[in-house]
């Protein structure tokens, strides 16, 4: 009795320690996930376009924003749908997939903007980065170089406090969290070029997978369409469930 008695306190202990782990979920914000209009390129659609400053949530292809938790890590982002035929470039597409009927000869082809962004402990937002990463090709990475969580640090060990500010805990000074933010997102947003092929009125669908070193990842799959005629249905089944993690999020 003695000895279960011992392994039950054990257990309640092991059991109460607060238990953290890298997660990466998706959050619609004011994106989509379908009715992305295929008919014309983005202006500008080249990547060089996009590699500064300047914002492109406000741009018809935003899709949302990742949520990240975990140390910092660097997300690979990868076609992980139909591969288009008649293309000699290493980047993403949208396929025809209409009424059951797939053709990877139809595409229209396009690449991805994000931004890395910060949310204080305290909620306020954090455009730390200050800058657009362009995923142009097929296998392009975004680095996170900060971490983000719940987690604290111990008395006499550097931390953070709600607002970002750094300093050595001291039990009660605030310095008290791991991470600078509690959660890092990352606006993703979709850029059409002037490549396409076959580009006919319907449906196409495009899959693709975010994934980190350390074992996470998020996979989307978006719908798009040219033009579709009334008999030409959307593809269904699609959706990957959209967990709204971020009660303060971008406009």
């Amino acid at each position: 009795m003695k000895q279960r008695t011992i392994l039950f306190i054990i257990l309640i202990t092991i059991c109460s320690l607060p238990l953290y782990a890298a997660e990466l979920t998706y959050d619609m914000s004011t994106g989509k996930i379908s009715g992305f209009d295929l008919t014309n390129p983005d202006n500008p659609f080249t990547p060089a376009s996009y590699a500064n400053s300047t914002e492109v949530w406000s741009k018809a292809g935003f899709v949302g924003r990742l949520n990240y938790r975990g140390a910092p890590t660097t997300l690979t982002f990868s076609n992980t749908g139909s591969v288009a035929t008649g293309t000699q470039n290493n980047r993403f597409y949208f396929t025809f997939n209409t009424n059951g009927t797939i053709r990877l000869d139809r595409w229209r082809e396009f690449f991805l903007v994000t931004r890395v962004k910060g949310l204080y402990h305290n909620g306020a937002q954090h455009d730390f980065s200050g800058t657009n990463t362009v995923v142009a090709n097929n296998g392009g990475t975004v680095a996170i170089t900060e971490g983000a969580g719940p987690e604290l640090v111990s008395s006499g060990q550097s931390g953070y406090n709600a607002t970002g500010g750094s300093g050595v805990y001291n039990g009660s000074n605030g310095f008290k969290y791991k991470y600078k933010y509690q959660y890092i997102w990352v606006d993703v947003t979709v850029i059409m070029t002037d490549k396409k092929k076959n580009l006919n009125k319907g449906y196409y669908i495009t899959q693709f997978t975010a994934s980190s070193p350390i074992g996470v990842n998020y996979t989307m799959v978006l719908i798009g369409e040219r033009d579709p005629k009334n008999n030409q249905n959307e593809p269904s089944s699609f959706y990957f469930g959209v967990e709204s993690i971020v009660s303060n999020p971008f406009p």
